[in-house]
């Protein structure tokens, strides 16, 4: 087993480094490559995201459930308005991965199952 002499590494990290550069470079090659319609996660607030884990997770999604993942809540009013507001901007982000976001008449909201599956697929990658 050899070691470098200036860092004092020995030779099997060397060559795990080298080839984990060699991995991240390639996942880079390939984010390049992506779609530019497809928006990465990265532009989701948490509050977004939280309400996208929550919409994929279960057949439907009520108000409620969806006001309890803010931080804070001052008026329940104001949080259905707030909610409300965030599906809207999901929507719009959503829109070029063809996932739809449904209203439930006097409940909340719901992804489609297929498209929840589809939405998991291409948010994954």
């Amino acid at each position: 087993m050899t070691v470098c002499k200036h860092c004092n590494t020995d030779s099997a990290t060397l060559a795990w480094q080298a080839e984990r550069i060699e991995q991240l470079e390639h996942e880079l090659r390939e984010l390049k490559r992506r779609p530019k319609g497809m928006p990465p996660l990265a532009n989701f607030t948490p509050s977004e995201s939280a309400m996208l884990r929550l919409l994929i997770l279960r057949p439907a999604v009520s108000h409620y459930a969806l006001m309890d993942s803010f931080p804070h809540r001052a008026d329940i009013n104001d949080d259905i308005r707030q909610a409300a507001v965030m599906v809207c901007k999901m929507r719009k982000k959503l829109a070029p991965l063809g996932i739809k976001i449904e209203n439930v008449y006097g409940y909340g909201y719901k992804i489609p199952r297929e498209e929840a599956s589809l939405a998991l697929q291409k948010l994954a990658a």
